[in-house]
């Protein structure tokens, strides 16, 4: 759903979103709903008229866009897959992906780019697992899956079934990532209360960042050059179904000093009560979703 504020009608439609206001809100689709409507306010090409297909790569560059490195065709295509988004929302929160296939009879590649704002990882069983065994099956050589029978449109193949190998590789990646836990993905409306666990610092991306050594160092741009390495700053956890229960947060700020019992440490934030902790309270069932700072981010206040 994306809401402007100003349009006529929005009011009403915002009162209605998810329900109305007797029902739970999911945490995860508030925080798409919030900052889709910042990004659209803090746009400043919201108003401007493209003269290319918004979110579309011509059909003249796909040829070269199946040649050249992949993080190239990554950073290139975004010209156009995110023609006039422009906003410090979509260029500090927003990441990439590509599904890259390759015909195993003709190495014809094809490449599909997907943008997003969290990265939801699936749980595969109830059994506890860290962050990076989730996101090595998802992402890099870890993701790496045979697919069969698939129809191959290369001059040479002309449409015949033939195998693929398919592989996902972030592609862009900002300074500001959140990862959810997909606890509902896969249990009708019951719950997954798998234990994830994952360190305070140092979380490490790169990976599962597609390959850059075939294109110059200072060619790249800051969202396509590593290292991708990330700090917790939050995390929002929940007890309950999907139909109801509650929310809460324990978070720090990460712009300030690790002083005792200051903003730069750990707090619990629920409801009302603001209380300190450490980062052991993240380590539990109940976290649903892990926000992260990557290292060397330029911290401003004021």
């Amino acid at each position: 759903m994306s809401i402007r504020f100003k349009e006529a009608g929005s009011e009403s439609s915002r009162r209605e979103c998810y329900g109305g206001p007797d029902k739970q809100h999911d945490t995860s689709e508030f925080l798409l709903w919030f900052t889709d409507i910042l990004d659209d306010e803090l746009n400043p090409g919201r108003d401007i008229v493209n003269n290319i297909a918004q979110g579309e790569i011509p059909a003249t560059q796909i040829p070269r866009f199946k040649r050249i490195p992949l993080v190239q065709a990554s950073m290139e295509s975004l010209q156009y897959l995110r023609a006039g988004r422009l906003s410090i929302i979509s260029q500090r929160m927003d990441s990439q992906e590509c599904n890259q296939t390759i015909c195993k009879t003709c190495g014809d590649v094809t490449r599909t780019w997907n943008s997003f704002r969290q990265l939801t990882v699936p749980l595969p069983d109830s059994r506890a697992h860290t962050l990076q065994q989730l996101l090595d099956t998802q992402y890099g050589k870890g993701s790496a899956d045979l697919r069969t029978a698939i129809d191959c449109d290369s001059l040479k193949c002309r449409g015949a079934k033939r195998d693929k190998d398919l592989t996902r590789y972030l592609t862009r990646l900002p300074d500001y990532l959140v990862i959810t836990i997909g606890r509902f993905l896969s249990l009708g409306s019951g719950r997954n209360n798998a234990e994830i666990t994952f360190p305070e610092t140092g979380i490490d991306l790169t990976k599962y960042f597609c390959p850059t050594e075939d294109v110059p160092t200072n060619a790249l741009d800051r969202e396509h050059r590593g290292p991708f390495r990330y700090d917790v700053y939050a995390v929002q956890q929940h007890r309950g179904t999907l139909s109801g229960g509650h929310y809460w947060t324990v978070a720090r700020s990460p712009d300030l000093p690790r002083n005792k019992n200051g903003a730069g440490e750990w707090h619990e934030f629920n409801d009302k009560n603001v209380n300190p902790c450490t980062f052991a309270k993240t380590q539990d069932s109940s976290t649903y979703m892990i926000y992260l700072v990557r290292q060397g981010t330029p911290m401003r206040r004021g």
